[in-house]
């Protein structure tokens, strides 16, 4: 009752006030986000519908507030994203209402916003890619040193020539890979909290720390995977060390 109550007074424009009762006594924020009932009409199409600015504006502010208290272990669409995307039977959505209504100032606030949570999430998506590349470079690092090690310290000259073959990041690209993910595990440092679970739930391996270029990986002994193939003669193999590394 309270949901529909909601609906009919964003409809009409009703006070902030009444608005804000109605919220305080239990009108629930998915209905508020999400609509309800077989057509899926939202308080915030039927504002927007209207041209009530300012109850569009309340409307999105309650639903922020409420996201603001989500869990940290919440990576469901917040509740402002469901009410601007919210579609009706038709389809429609609250800026597809507004448009149609000619209503001009709440068409502009609506697409601001979500161009905002278009622009974010794409600004996320390129951020993560960009750390799962990293992560796939650090990785195969760590394999080619560890294969490197071991074909330096047996003297494998076979060995250290595949590994050197089969390289698929240059040195640059290791810097580049080592430096974002320093430059985040600082941002995760600054941001650290109590409730933050990012960092927790994702460890950074130890051998990510502090590892060099797999080409620059020295034995016990003092030998480099240069130093070795210079020592053999192998001239195709210290020529294309210089090249890689």
């Amino acid at each position: 009752m309270k949901a529909f109550q909601l609906l009919e007074a964003a409809s009409c424009g009703d006070s902030s006030l009444a608005i804000e009762a109605l919220i305080r006594d239990g009108a629930e924020t998915d209905v508020i986000a999400a609509g309800e009932g077989a057509k899926g009409y939202t308080p915030l199409m039927k504002a927007a519908c209207k041209g009530h600015l300012d109850m569009v504006e309340l409307l999105l502010g309650t639903l922020r507030e409420q996201d603001r208290h989500r869990s940290e272990d919440d990576h469901s669409a917040t509740l402002v994203r469901k009410a601007l995307f919210a579609k009706d039977h038709q389809g429609r959505t609250a800026l597809d209402w507004a448009r149609l209504s000619h209503k001009p100032k709440v068409a502009k606030l609506l697409e601001r916003e979500m161009s905002a949570i278009i622009e974010a999430e794409r600004t996320v998506k390129a951020a993560n890619a960009n750390i799962a590349r990293c992560q796939a470079i650090l990785g195969r690092n760590h394999r080619s040193l560890l294969q490197l090690e071991h074909a330096v310290n047996t003297r494998n000259l076979d060995l250290v020539m595949d590994v050197v073959k089969s390289l698929s990041f240059s040195r640059d690209q290791f810097t580049a890979a080592r430096n974002a993910q320093n430059s985040s595990n600082q941002e995760d440092s600054a941001d650290f909290s109590p409730n933050r679970s990012t960092s927790a739930a994702n460890p950074q391996p130890a051998w990510e720390k502090a590892e060099p270029f797999c080409l620059d990986i020295e034995t016990d002994s003092g030998s480099t995977p240069l130093h070795f193939a210079c020592t053999q003669g192998a001239t195709q193999l210290v020529r294309m060390l210089i090249e890689k590394g």
